[in-house]
């Protein structure tokens, strides 16, 4: 019996587990998510098929190595770049085709996303994370972001140069 690597990913009111899994076993319940990305449009120099190509990577690994008590299965939204476009997607996973987890976007949708998520209690992944005043000016409870914060960037760089 293999035993998989374990993925959680944290939220401040508590935590998602995808816990190691055995890889024998034939059925997992599903979860599904919803993905918008930058498929097409101007944004495909910031947000576009690279990034959706690289989610899509991790979520066929999950899926193939059998990694986590859940099959994942992806409901994708091209938002063109566009936030009418980008506003029918969060649309699309609120009401038309339900999703508890979404993921992706542009740091341009960031604030958008947020609002429109919060107030569907749908957990909202942001991959660009936008700056901190984001996630800290209002008191979210259903986003947060990938990596650090864009205006946390130079402390980064500074922390590397002086390793």
């Amino acid at each position: 019996m293999r035993r998989n690597v374990a993925l959680c990913w944290t939220y401040s009111w508590g935590m998602l587990f995808l816990n190691s899994y055995s890889a024998d076993q034939d059925q997992r319940p599903s979860l599904r998510i919803g993905a918008y990305f930058s498929l097409s449009g101007n944004g495909l120099a910031t947000n576009g098929p690279e990034a959706y190509d690289g989610f899509m990577f991790l979520i066929n690994k999950i899926n193939s190595e059998r990694i986590g008590p859940y099959s994942i299965h992806v409901t994708a939204c091209d938002d063109q770049f566009i936030l009418s476009k980008a506003l029918a997607c969060f649309a699309k996973f609120a009401t038309e085709d339900p999703v508890p987890i979404v993921v992706g976007g542009h740091t341009t949708f960031t604030v958008a996303a947020g609002d429109y998520f919060e107030k569907h209690q749908i957990l909202n992944i942001q991959c660009c994370t936008g700056p901190e005043i984001i996630y800290t000016s209002t008191k979210r409870k259903w986003m947060f972001g990938i990596h650090r914060p864009s205006n946390d960037y130079p402390k980064g760089i500074v922390k590397s140069i002086a390793a």
